[in-house]
């Protein structure tokens, strides 16, 4: 699979395994230092993402085995984007005003009061 595209190998992969069909997000491919090619595919779900870490690949006359697939989870991290709180609350559950800002350089917040910045 060196030679053909990312759009080529979508393609092949949604073509030659029925339970793909139209289930695949999109194709990264990567080149490896050693010169081993590396592929990313994102499937649309999880389910068909584990249906294809467990039954395998077909795509090109390879058959890639599940031994050779890793399964990339996805974790979602809850971010304030006002006050920048990691899984506490989201923006619209922020406790902080709407005119909060968080300084680029020190990271501190708003004086009380003020639009004066700690830097």
């Amino acid at each position: 699979m060196h030679e053909e595209s990312e759009v080529e190998i979508k393609a092949a992969i949604e073509k030659e395994n029925a339970w793909a069909k139209n289930k695949v997000d999109y194709v990264k491919k990567f080149t490896s230092k050693k010169g081993k090619c590396i592929i990313k595919i994102q499937f649309k779900s999880a389910e068909v993402a584990e249906k294809a870490t467990k039954s395998g690949l077909l795509a090109f006359t390879y058959n890639i085995p599940y031994h050779q697939k890793q399964q990339e989870q996805y974790h979602h991290t809850r971010t304030c984007l006002r006050c920048y709180a990691i899984e506490d609350h989201d923006s619209v559950n922020c406790p902080k005003p709407r005119e909060y800002k968080i300084c680029s350089k020190c990271s501190s917040g708003n004086i009380p009061g003020t639009n004066v910045m700690h830097h």
